[in-house]
């Protein structure tokens, strides 16, 4: 009965080892099945990752395009500002001194007059 009594012990000890190597098995199998998916999730996001880092490149590039005309507008409107020279015309500026210089004496009154009524408003 001895030899019964280990034999039934050895059969449930070689049935708890084909469950924990079947269990272990399932597990595997799962572990297997997630790794792939994280491995395809790894690699869709490496190629979104991608898809925004050229996005990102055609953006800066826009933008560098567009700080650059507007750097070559702001130095074409300087050297429009600061090139232009003054009208050369005499008479212009020969107009607004010389009108004191040519009034009439009514007209010098009459100016005369003007600034006395507005300093008497004040």
């Amino acid at each position: 009965m001895s030899n019964d009594t280990e034999l039934k012990k050895l059969e449930g000890f070689v049935s708890k080892l084909l469950q924990s190597f079947q269990d272990l098995k399932e597990e595997n199998g799962r572990l297997i099945q997630e790794l792939q998916v994280r491995d395809e999730t790894i690699v869709n996001l490496n190629e979104q990752l991608n898809a925004k880092e050229i996005e990102k490149d055609e953006i800066g590039s826009r933008v560098n395009g567009i700080i650059d005309k507007i750097e070559e507008w702001e130095i074409n409107l300087g050297e429009e500002v600061f090139d232009v020279n003054p009208p050369s015309d005499a008479s212009r500026q020969g107009s607004l001194f010389g009108s004191v210089d040519t009034q009439s004496d009514d007209d010098t009154t009459v100016t005369e007059d003007r600034e006395e009524s507005r300093v008497n408003e004040y």
